[in-house]
């Protein structure tokens, strides 16, 4: 459940969105690339399909140990 639906009164700095956006631009600044971003909802629904595009996007293999 989202901080929105429990209280949809609380802004985006009392739930940390400012923040993540700062440590984004930060990244994306300092590397000059576009950050990678995982959706969590695609995570925890879909986690081999999260964690494949996570590593395409990196560049890097995907190998699921299970």
């Amino acid at each position: 459940m989202s901080h929105y639906a429990l209280n949809p009164d609380l802004g985006r700095d009392e739930i940390g969105f400012a923040w993540s956006y700062e440590v984004f631009t930060a990244a994306q600044t300092v590397t000059g690339d576009t950050p990678v971003v995982i959706d969590s909802d695609d995570l925890l629904g879909r986690p081999d399909d999260a964690a494949r595009a996570y590593c395409a996007a990196l560049g890097i293999d995907f190998f699921r140990t299970r």
